[in-house]
């Protein structure tokens, strides 16, 4: 029987012995086993505090499933922390070409005995020169069981807390002119505004009743100079079910995304078009977020906006599973994002802006499920909260944002 606990203790003495400043290569082994867009959105920028873990790196990511390439190259592409994206085997890939392997994965007890069949056989040299830590318990989906066997990236001798950071996707200026003039071939026009409303969720609970969605939407639709974006990207016939809900008339106001790629789609969010975007705690909200986060964190700002404001994203909340799950683990961290929270006090209900929340009062159980969201509440909370609302002057609407 091989001797895999050799292969361990030298695998933890080179973690040992590991210097920061000496790392020149790292790879990440991503093998999880569930998508959610929003956990994507999140993790995936946390390659950057690779980076600044071992500012000499640089970092390449292997995923185990090719077919999930184009779903990941949707959060990475331009990601200015990551060196290279491959979906090799572990055959493919020569581990001892770096000075760090950092896993996610369930099968860390597996790749163990691998590492020690090929580089470590009976009466040869051990070749691993390498250090591997894990990050599979703070990563992976907590639904699986797995062999999680390496030290934690936070047990390294050298491991220093960092700053968390609001997290950011990363569009090109060639991307935003592309989302654009296809906003542009499809009908809005140059003094417009638009609108995305996110309709859709993994959950239907996270969403609001059709009657109420529909009522907030002929109010939107009422203010002048706006066109509403609505993604359909596997083209299941929103338009025709629209249609049958507002009409004919009223639909020409929306413009519809089918069938574009995830990636098109973060590129119309992030248009130079977009004042506002509304959505349950969903991907697609997650995504916004980071998109604008990295818009306004650098002077692409004054490239791509007509105006210096930026867009009003809202997000909506409901009830969450589980301990420590909630609004503001989800949006705590994301600064130009407005949460909404719904409560009943004394047999009313409130919507709360999370932001506007004590610290004691973020995190509690009173929240009210998305179904019981009213329109008219979403509307006077957009007209009071935000200024979006139409007035009269001199028999003119006008709009305010």
């Amino acid at each position: 029987m091989e001797n895999y606990n050799i292969t361990f203790k030298h695998l933890n003495n080179n973690n040992a012995n590991l210097r920061r400043d000496d790392v020149k290569r790292v790879l990440v082994i991503y093998e999880e086993k569930i998508f959610y867009l929003g956990d994507a959105c999140i993790l995936f920028d946390k390659i950057k505090y690779i980076k600044t873990l071992f500012q000499n790196s640089i970092v390449d990511l292997n995923f185990i499933n090719d077919k999930r390439l184009p779903l990941y190259n949707a959060f990475l592409k331009n990601n200015p922390h990551l060196n290279s994206m491959n979906a090799l085997k572990w055959d493919e890939i020569e581990f001892i070409n770096y000075d760090l392997i950092i896993c996610v994965t369930f099968k860390e007890k597996e790749l163990l005995h691998y590492l020690h069949t090929r580089y470590s056989l009976v009466g040869e040299e051990n070749l691993i020169n390498f250090g591997i830590v894990s990050l599979s318990k703070d990563v992976m989906w907590t639904g699986f069981q797995g062999d999680f066997i390496f030290q934690r990236i936070n047990e390294l001798p050298d491991y220093y807390d960092i700053e968390v950071l609001p997290y950011e996707l990363y569009l090109s200026i060639e991307e935003r002119n592309w989302a654009d003039q296809w906003l542009e071939n499809n009908g809005i026009q140059n003094d417009e505004k638009l609108f995305i409303l996110l309709d859709s969720s993994s959950e239907r609970e996270k969403i609001l009743n059709l009657p109420e969605y529909f009522e907030l939407l002929e109010w939107i639709l009422n203010i002048p100079n706006v066109k509403v974006l609505i993604f359909d990207e596997k083209d299941i016939g929103k338009e025709e079910f629209y249609k049958e809900w507002l009409g004919a008339k009223k639909t020409q106001k929306l413009i519809f995304s089918k069938k574009l790629s995830l990636r098109q789609d973060l590129c119309l969010i992030g248009s130079r078009y977009t004042r506002f975007v509304f959505g349950p705690c969903t991907g697609l909200m997650h995504c916004a977020s980071g998109i604008f986060n990295n818009i306004f964190k650098t002077n692409l700002s004054q490239t791509l906006y007509k105006q210096s404001n930026a867009p009003i994203l809202i997000t909506y909340t409901g009830k969450y599973k589980g301990e420590g799950n909630g609004a503001q683990a989800w949006w705590g961290n994301s600064p130009m994002v407005n949460c909404l929270m719904l409560r009943s006090l004394n047999g009313n209900k409130r919507i709360f802006l999370l932001h506007k929340l004590s610290v004691d009062n973020m995190n509690n159980s009173y929240e009210l499920p998305c179904n019981e969201y009213e329109a008219k509440d979403l509307i006077n909370i957009f007209e009071n909260e935000f200024e979006i609302r139409k007035y009269s002057k001199v028999g003119e609407k006008t709009i305010v944002i």
